[in-house]
């Protein structure tokens, strides 16, 4: 059975300013790979670096500082989220550079 996708969902070519057209290839070079009709690779865009944003604290340094508010709290069961948005939030701020 065939079956005919609506033309929307169809793959279409591109046509940059300059007048080439650019389409995916499964014939030359890794499978998925972009290359315009002159043979040549598109520009590629720089990516954002990691200094762009601050780290995130790990998941078990967050667990490790909500056990400690958990002890501090004297052991007390039921305030698990609040430790560890506690623990989240201040592991962030440690982590912010200084402001000037």
């Amino acid at each position: 059975m065939t079956t005919t996708l609506p033309s929307s969902t169809r793959a279409t070519r591109t046509k940059p300013a300059n007048g080439t057209s650019a389409h995916r290839s499964h014939h030359a070079g890794q499978p998925g790979q972009v290359s315009l009709s002159n043979g040549h690779m598109p520009p590629l865009v720089p990516l954002p670096t990691a200094a762009a944003a601050p780290a995130s604290p790990s998941p078990d340094e967050i667990a490790v500082r909500a056990y400690q508010y958990f002890e501090k709290r004297g052991c007390q069961h039921g305030h698990d989220v609040e430790h560890w948005l506690a623990a989240e939030s201040s592991l962030r701020a440690e982590q912010q550079p200084p402001q000037p």
